[in-house]
């Protein structure tokens, strides 16, 4: 064989391989290939995700859906990088994230049961900023079942503006949108939740999330109950009356304390079951004030027990109604406060829960009787109840730990105020 024929060989050879190699170069970059580089399957068939905008290291999914004509879809073979299909996922569904601004081209194919993809690919264009919106969730915290609190978040855009804020709730799902950075929710049931936020700009960029930690607890609240202030182990607080003569009878108002509870409002009273008031006597149901009734007293000491709710419990307690004949001149005690106590101690608040306590005062005041703070200061979130005499409310989270002291005018409906001794309260509020 001459030199010239080997060289035509030898040309039209390289020729053949030259031709075949660009051809399949094309074929598998123009999609006409499998991931495994077998021929493609025309009855399947696979459409990606609209274009989209992300921002610089944002994580996302992208989502495609196939369909075979002859069967099943198994798998999705993804490119990426816009060449190489080194991603496999059984579902149409990818997450990904670029380090590198840019247009990205996605490539995606479906496949059948024996591993034939799509004959062609779909493309999704990805853009991808270098800049994108900033949130910052508020700090952790601890609130009571069943109370409902806002949480809030603060996003910034160093280009534009922040349009949406994205809750969820739930730590997976971004089920909530608000155009600002608060939302109110409540949860019924005690644990720690994970609540995830971003937020979206006017480019349609989303932050990265951030995540605030809730810590829901039971709602604790001391047990309510009707203090011991006789001092004397029999019955628990004592009430005054006194015959002067046949006709003239003296029945000293005063207030019955109950303390613990959540009271809302107030605390209700009524006469504890197979138990009476004393005859010519009676109370308020909201005030708790057991004052006179009308009519004749019986000398001698009688126990009566009563019932006091916050509105979801109750206490019973034994009251005693000590009558006395009285000569002379009739003992009208002064309407007061306890005269003779510089300090009274209330039982213990807890930060963040509800929270009850009765104020005293006695004596013939012309009812009802209205309360007032007269100095000092309150856990911030409870006040004075003006018509019930009573200290309520939920201090705040900030007030743990501290101990605080104020002094109470009580006034009857005449205008004249309860004489003191300049009794002072006290109360703590535990953490």
């Amino acid at each position: 064989m001459n030199k010239k024929i080997v060289y035509l060989i030898l040309t039209f050879a390289f020729s053949v391989f030259i031709s075949c190699t660009n051809e399949n170069s094309a074929l598998v970059r123009n999609n006409q290939y499998d991931a495994g580089g077998t021929a493609g399957d025309s009855s399947i068939t696979v459409t990606a995700m609209k274009d989209t905008v992300v921002a610089i290291k944002d994580s996302f999914f992208i989502h495609a859906e196939g369909t075979n004509a002859n069967g099943t879809v198994k798998q999705y073979f993804w490119a990426l990088d816009g060449k190489n299909y080194d991603s496999i996922t059984d579902s149409g569904r990818i997450k990904t994230a670029f380090s590198t601004a840019g247009v990205k081209l996605v490539l995606v194919k479906a496949s059948n049961d024996s591993g034939i993809a799509s004959l062609k690919a779909d493309t999704v264009k990805i853009t991808v900023h270098s800049y994108a919106p900033v949130v910052i969730a508020m700090v952790d915290t601890t609130v009571t079942v069943s109370d409902s609190f806002y949480i809030t978040a603060s996003g910034s855009d160093t280009n534009g503006t922040i349009k949406k804020y994205l809750w969820a709730i739930d730590g997976k799902n971004y089920t909530d949108t608000t155009g600002s950075g608060i939302i109110k929710i409540v949860y019924t049931d005690t644990g720690t939740k994970r609540i995830i936020v971003k937020v979206r700009d006017d480019d349609s960029l989303f932050s990265l999330p951030d995540t605030c930690v809730i810590k829901v607890t039971a709602s604790y609240v001391p047990a309510l109950y009707i203090p011991e202030l006789n001092g004397t182990g029999e019955g628990l607080q004592t009430f005054n009356g006194y015959i002067v003569n046949d006709s003239l009878y003296y029945v000293v108002t005063q207030k019955m304390i109950a303390y613990g509870g959540g009271p809302l409002s107030s605390y209700t009273w009524s006469v504890s079951s197979l138990s009476y008031l004393p005859a010519g006597t009676t109370f308020d149901p909201l005030t708790g004030t057991f004052h006179a009734q009308g009519g004749q007293i019986l000398e001698g000491k009688l126990t009566f027990s009563m019932t006091v709710s916050d509105g979801s419990s109750t206490a019973n307690g034994t009251f005693i109604f000590i009558v006395k004949s009285y000569t002379g001149t009739c003992p009208f005690p002064d309407f007061q406060q306890p005269l003779g106590v510089n300090q009274l101690e209330l039982p213990d608040a807890y930060s963040s829960y509800n929270y009850g306590a009765g104020l005293q005062a006695f004596g013939d005041g012309k009812l009802p009787w209205s309360w007032y703070l007269k100095s000092g200061s309150l856990p911030e979130g409870m006040v004075i109840d003006q018509a019930n005499g009573i200290l309520r409310g939920k201090p705040n989270s900030s007030t743990a730990g501290k101990t605080f002291t104020f002094t109470v005018n009580v006034v009857d409906s005449s205008g004249i105020a309860a004489s003191t001794d300049s009794l002072v309260y006290k109360i703590k509020v535990s953490k």
